[in-house]
Formats: C-alpha cells, sequence, structure tokens
C-alpha cells in the first residue's frame, strides 16, 4: 500500500472520530411512570449524563399523567447537554403519576371526632354530601384536619374544610359539608325476606343504623316479629317497616281444622272446616260438614280452634266425646 494511500485512509478515520460524540447517546424513555413528586432528567432520557438527578419541576398530580411533545423536549436536551434530538417531531415523553382516592373511613372519623367538639351527640354518624375524594399517591398514609367547621345544632348539618397532608406532598384543601344523625339499632333482614314465609331468628340481624334513614316505625327488637310474616319483599340488610309486618294465617279458609269444646267434666273435639283464613289468637267462623251448622271459634293452634262459650252446639253424630 503506497503511502498516499495510507495517509488518505488515515484522515477519513480520523474525520469519523471527530463527528462521534464521545459519549453514547441518550435514549427517550417514551413511558415512565414516577414515584416521587418531581420530574427529573433522567424521567425523560437514559443516559442523561452527569445532570440525570437534575429536578425539572413538579410531577403530575397522583392519578394523572402528562405528556412532553418533541420540541420542549428538544429544549431540554439542549439547555442541559443531553445528546438527543427528535428525528420525526412526533416523539414524546409519557409520564405517569399512579395514586388512589382518600379512603373514606379516615375522613369520617376525622368528622366525627372533630363535630364531637363542637356540640354534636356522642356515637352520631356522619353522612357526606357528594363528597369527592381527591387522589392521593399509592400507599399514603394521610395525616386529615378538619378546618373552619361550621356545625348546625338543630339540623345537624355541617361544612368545612380537610386539611390532607402527605410528606413530600403539597397539602390538598378538600371542601366537606354533611350531616351528623343518630344511630339506633335495629334489625334488619339477614337474607332476603319473602312475603308470607313465617319469620324467626335466622331471619335478622342486629345493627346500628343512622337517622333518619331509619324511621321510627321500623322494627327494633327481632323477637317482635318472630311468628309473622311480611307483606312485601324486604332485602337483605334493609330495616323492616313495621307496618309491613302482618299476623301469618295459622289456619286458611277451607281448611279442616280440629275444633275443641269445653264444658265442666266434658271435653269434645269434631273436625270442621275454616270459612276464613285466621292467625293465632283471632277469630274465625267454621262449619260442621254434617250439621252444616257454623260456630265462632278462637285459633288455638296450626289445624286446631277452641269453639266459643254460647256458640251453636254441633250435632252429638259429628263429634267424639271424652269423659273427664
Amino acid at each position: 500500500m503506497s503511502a498516499t494511500i495510507r495517509c488518505r485512509l488515515l484522515l477519513a478515520a480520523a474525520a469519523v472520530l471527530l463527528a462521534t460524540p464521545a459519549g453514547a447517546a441518550a435514549t427517550l424513555r417514551p413511558f415512565t411512570t414516577l414515584n416521587a413528586p418531581v420530574v427529573r432528567l433522567r424521567d425523560l432520557f437514559a443516559d442523561a449524563g452527569s445532570d440525570a438527578a437534575r429536578v425539572l419541576g413538579p410531577a403530575p398530580a397522583p392519578g394523572s399523567r402528562i405528556s412532553v411533545p418533541a420540541h420542549q423536549l428538544a429544549v431540554i436536551a439542549r439547555e442541559y447537554g443531553v445528546d438527543w434530538k427528535p428525528v420525526s417531531g412526533f416523539e414524546s415523553a409519557v409520564l405517569i403519576r399512579p395514586g388512589a382516592p382518600l379512603a373514606l373511613a379516615p375522613v369520617l372519623a376525622a368528622l366525627r371526632a372533630a363535630l364531637a367538639g363542637v356540640g354534636a351527640p356522642p356515637g352520631s354518624a356522619v353522612v357526606l354530601d357528594g363528597f369527592a375524594a381527591p387522589m392521593l399517591p399509592l400507599a399514603a398514609k394521610p395525616q386529615i384536619a378538619v378546618e373552619q367547621l361550621a356545625y348546625d345544632a338543630n339540623e345537624g348539618g355541617f361544612q368545612g374544610v380537610l386539611a390532607v397532608s402527605v410528606p413530600g406532598e403539597p397539602t390538598l384543601s378538600v371542601p366537606v359539608a354533611g350531616r351528623s344523625v343518630r344511630r339506633v339499632r335495629l334489625a334488619v333482614a339477614a337474607h332476603r325476606l319473602e312475603p308470607g314465609t313465617a319469620l324467626g331468628p335466622a331471619d335478622f340481624v342486629e345493627r346500628d343504623v343512622a337517622l333518619p334513614a331509619a324511621r321510627a316505625a321500623e322494627l327494633r327488637r327481632p323477637s317482635d316479629a318472630f311468628g309473622q310474616g311480611v307483606r312485601h319483599a324486604v332485602a337483605a340488610g334493609a330495616p323492616v317497616p313495621l307496618d309491613d309486618l302482618m299476623v301469618l294465617p295459622a289456619i286458611r279458609r277451607g281448611q279442616r281444622v280440629t275444633m275443641e269444646i269445653e264444658a265442666p267434666g266434658l271435653a269434645v273435639v269434631a273436625t270442621g272446616v275454616a270459612l276464613a283464613d285466621a292467625g293465632m289468637g283471632e277469630r274465625v267462623d267454621v262449619l260442621n260438614p254434617v250439621s252444616h251448622a257454623v260456630v265462632r271459634a278462637a285459633v288455638l293452634g296450626p289445624g286446631r280452634v277452641a269453639v266459643e262459650p254460647g256458640s251453636l252446639p254441633l250435632r252429638a253424630d259429628a263429634m267424639t266425646g271424652l269423659v273427664r
């Protein structure tokens, strides 16, 4: 190889070396999940150099995202000496900040404590009106303070501001309004109650329910409904209106029943046909199918009635006597 050719090769190699940056080119990060309240240079570019940890500005709010377009990325890269330039002009970097809504339980706890301090009845429940929970960083443990609280002791209404603080985040001011309501112990349906079904202990659970959702005319003690039924279906967990309870028939119209008659030294039983539905302790007319006599009787239980004194006597061939 001649000296001239070698010289030309060396010059070409030098030109290539001089045109190549000393460090590796940076790479755009098209999607980045942020775990901090700020955006750093490294969140936009991989291999961002010595300024990779430089804070560029605040991160998007928890639960939201922002998109940095190509022209803005180019300005940032040029300002901080990052070896990156847009190629198509449509490049972008999307910065995603995960979040979760503020839980309702600590909000209610803070409000109950604050309301108790301004005269709300002890043990009152808090009902919020249209509360919009703010988004917080994932796994955040917020501190909640109730400020500017105004309480109407007559109506139970209140309004105020929640100061929600999380370490490293700006404090949020969240308007809040609602009512402080008294709680009562009610018997609620343990499962769906179907109309006409006899009620028992397994059909109820006792639960504290907030007024005015709990009306005065609702079942308080489960035992008050045992043996009765409901006229309309009641959903699981719902209170049972007292006016929806009904005495279930112990005997049905057209049912054959045993009639019992007692007199001094004599007990008589006979078979009859009930002429109407009747519940325990209620009165019902009963037909003797043999004599066609109708007597008035009190319901003793399923299929049993006691003929009232003074009712028409049954014919002797329609009953069985038992002398005491």
